[in-house]
């Protein structure tokens, strides 16, 4: 019924405008004819398969088209637009007709397809905005084969370029969110809009294609800083188009305060004894800052890394055990920020008593001749021997200098060794002071003496010629025995003073018979009585 039915009203169609055109039947009025066109125009839509919509620049391709029907195309156009509307078919021989109806129904314009296998209206002005229609029919009753339809509008009505708000420059601080929406209207209708970013962007930075919203949270490295953005919406037209709107984003620096990372002390500590603390910190802020370390609760002067060496000195009127409650406060360069931290070390404070140390006695010596190294001992009750501290000082640095005396050990028992000055000769005091942990001191005092050297040296060769050194204005006795064991019995030999020269010749060749042994010792004149230095004899053995 349906073809029956197009077929019908396609003859009837095709009738009414064949006379309306006046082809066979003569001249007809100029109003008669456009009443005839529009009811054959109507009558060849009810006759058609159906409206099929098409787009400007759209291709409809593998189209056919039988006797007594038509197809219909409809599209959107603006007023001023021009509308260029190509049909395009394989065989030679048959002449299809496009019509271009517009929206009230009238018809624009009509061309009849030629030899060439097209028909075309070219640049047909659209006076009314609206919806407009191509009709494809056949003339000479023959059927269209596969042809293919085109379409193209130009003009005041072709796509146009959406507008984007103008977007102020912004100010967001590091590690706060900037949330910025970008809007944007486009003048064709239903048509789809994108947003982007044109510039290079920091990281982090995000805008929606679909909303515009451009979110960011700046992190440390980023700020401060400035950074240019262009933001860009493109529309869904044909051809797509753009607009553009720049900004700038201005980040300002956040002062981070530090963090204490750690803290590194004993829990107890003995008073007296050095106590060693570390504090450790980190700080975020961009460039790098310098730290600075206070320690508060005890008498600690500030530093730039972190550790802490210094002795809790005993508190004799205070308890024997106690907490000491100190605080770690770290301070970057700005000033702005800090960190602290609170812990406690335990003080064991025990009453303290003085260490103690021997009697040293007094020593003698001579002149540029070190003493023998004289040994004491040291102790303390709360303090080991070996932290106690053990000095000593002179009274007269002219005979004994303090860089003279050398204290030897690190225990309980220690020496001591006395080096006069060089030539020097006197008397000097000597003090040796012991220190414990607590702060405590014991000391003890000696004399050390030191003489001329008054010590002969007496030698006697193969040709019996005793030689005598000593002292200038010095006196000696000689004397002599036979006995080769103890108890000796000396007999006096002779008596001098050497004068102008510190040694003098005895010959000792005489006609006495046997072994003779010679000793010299100190006499008067000189600075001292013999007895004082009888230690200092020298005993030879002269030659059968």
């Amino acid at each position: 019924m349906l073809q029956l039915f197009t077929f019908r009203f396609g003859r009837l169609a095709a009738f009414l405008r064949l006379f309306a055109t006046g082809s066979g039947f003569g001249p007809m009025a100029q109003g008669c004819r456009q009443v005839l066109l529009l009811a054959a125009w109507l009558l060849a839509v009810q006759a058609s398969q159906g409206q099929v919509p098409i787009a400007a620049g759209q291709t409809i391709t593998n189209q056919t088209l039988s006797i007594a029907e038509q197809d219909v195309f409809t599209f959107s156009a603006a007023a001023g637009q021009r509308a260029t509307i190509q049909m395009s078919w394989v065989s030679g021989l048959i002449r299809p007709v496009i019509d271009l109806i517009s929206p009230a129904g009238a018809v624009v314009q009509s061309i009849v397809g030629g030899f060439q296998n097209t028909a075309r209206l070219e640049l047909v002005a659209l006076s009314t905005s609206g919806t407009y229609s191509i009709v494809c029919r056949e003339r000479d009753g023959t059927d269209v084969g596969n042809y293919q339809l085109n379409l193209l509008l130009f003009g005041a009505g072709a796509n146009q370029a959406p507008m984007l708000t103008a977007i102020p420059d912004q100010t967001v601080a590091e590690f706060s969110e900037i949330r910025i929406a970008a809007s944007a209207s486009d003048p064709d209708p239903g048509q789809m809009l994108t947003y982007s970013i044109d510039s290079d962007f920091p990281a982090g930075l995000a805008i929606n294609p679909s909303t515009g919203l451009i979110s960011w949270t700046p992190g440390e490295a980023q700020g401060p800083g400035t950074y240019p953005l262009t933001v860009r919406v493109t529309d869904s037209g044909t051809p797509p188009l753009s607009a553009t709107a720049s900004f700038v984003i201005n980040v300002s620096e956040v002062n981070e305060p530090p963090v204490i990372t750690g803290v590194t002390a004993p829990s107890e500590v003995r008073a007296g004894e050095l106590l060693g603390i570390t504090v450790a910190a980190s700080d975020v802020d961009l460039p790098i800052q310098s730290l600075t370390y206070v320690l508060t609760g005890y008498a600690v002067p500030p530093n730039m890394d972190g550790r802490f060496n210094f002795r809790v000195m005993p508190n004799p009127g205070g308890p024997e055990r106690y907490s000491l409650v100190l605080k770690a406060r770290v301070t970057d360069s700005l000033g702005a920020g800090s960190a602290e931290r609170e812990f406690s070390i335990v003080v064991n404070d025990p009453r303290n008593t003085p260490p103690t140390i021997s009697a040293i006695p007094d020593q003698q010596t001579d002149m540029d001749r070190s003493t023998t190294r004289v040994p004491f001992t040291v102790g303390d009750a709360e303090t080991a021997p070996a932290s106690l501290l053990v000095r000593a000082a002179s009274s007269n640095p002219q005979v004994v200098a303090d860089d003279g005396i050398h204290i030897e050990g690190n225990g309980a028992s220690r020496t001591i060794l006395v080096t006069p000055a060089p030539g020097a000769t006197g008397s000097a005091e000597i003090t040796v002071t012991v220190t414990d942990a607590g702060g405590l001191a014991a000391e003890e005092k000696f004399t050390v003496k030191v003489c001329p050297c008054l010590e002969p040296d007496l030698e006697i060769d193969l040709y019996a010629v005793l030689t005598i050194r000593g002292l200038v204005d010095q006196g000696y006795q000689i004397e002599y025995t036979t006995d080769a064991s103890e108890p000796r019995t000396w007999q006096p030999l002779a008596t001098i003073v050497l004068q102008q020269s510190p040694q003098l010749f005895i010959d000792v060749s005489g006609p006495a018979a046997g072994r003779r042994f010679y000793r010299a010792k100190v006499a008067s004149p000189g600075p001292a009585p013999a007895s004082a230095f009888e230690h200092l004899q020298a005993l030879r053995l002269a030659p059968e």
